[in-house]
């Protein structure tokens, strides 16, 4: 008879991923129909086969979700992050865009960046780095381990601190906050306009502010007011 269990996605090769219980046991699993929308971090409910295969039945509730997206798709890239190591080198120069890039993702998923400049033992191309860079809270070098420590020392910190924290169903940052507040106010703004019989233009107008709210409110899309907020904070792309 199949059993059921619980356990969390440590690795994700297309519809199949491995995920390990509690206890250290993994299995192979696969998921229902072509259902794809799981990433590596996901904590999920299983329907074991047999010793060595199960089937995903659902995910439980995220705390976090990075990913990355275009006008036309979006892809998952990992569940339950708490933090984001965002590793750059000064030579060859590195992106300037993909840093902001992640930066706003780890804002829009509530998730603590931490940025890491490699290649420490290179002091010539140091200045023009840390300037473009900014916010910089680890010097490493991958050659000489000169760094590792430190950073290592940083990582345990969150890592403690996240376990010190208690788990939250549903919890929320202070932007996810603000965007459900913006969008509850949106919905009551359309549900009065569909009270007084308004006319189309208008409830359309009141829908699109409603779509708006609530694609701020997953990451679909990121206001000017916040992408202000992560670079003003973290002084990038000067």
């Amino acid at each position: 008879m199949s059993q059921t269990c619980t356990g969390q996605i440590i690795t994700s090769y297309g519809r199949r991923y491995i995920v390990e219980t509690p206890e250290g046991v993994r299995y192979d699993c696969t998921t229902r129909g072509k259902k794809t929308d799981y990433a590596c971090g996901d904590h999920v409910d299983l329907l074991v086969q047999n010793a060595e295969q199960a089937v995903i039945e659902r995910a439980q509730p995220r705390q976090s979700l990075l990913y990355r997206s275009d006008a036309f798709r979006s892809k998952l890239i990992a569940a339950n992050v708490t933090q984001l190591a965002i590793v750059l080198a000064p030579v060859p120069t590195f992106s300037e865009e993909l840093l902001n890039r992640c930066l706003v993702a780890a804002e829009a998923g509530g998730i603590a960046p931490l940025i890491v400049l490699n290649k420490c033992d290179l002091p010539a191309a140091w200045p023009a780095a840390a300037a473009a860079a900014g916010g910089i809270a680890a010097r490493v070098s991958a050659t000489t381990g000169a760094g590792i420590g430190e950073l290592l020392n940083l990582i345990a910190a969150q890592v403690q601190a996240d376990a010190l924290e208690p788990e939250l169903p549903g919890a929320i940052t202070d932007r996810q906050q603000e965007a459900v507040a913006r969008a509850a106010a949106a919905l009551a703004a359309l549900q009065a306009a569909l009270a007084a019989t308004a006319g189309v233009e208008c409830l359309l107008v009141e829908a699109k502010a409603v779509a708006a709210a609530l694609d701020e409110l997953t990451g679909r899309t990121t206001s000017d007011d916040i992408l202000h907020a992560v670079f003003s904070r973290f002084c990038v792309g000067k």
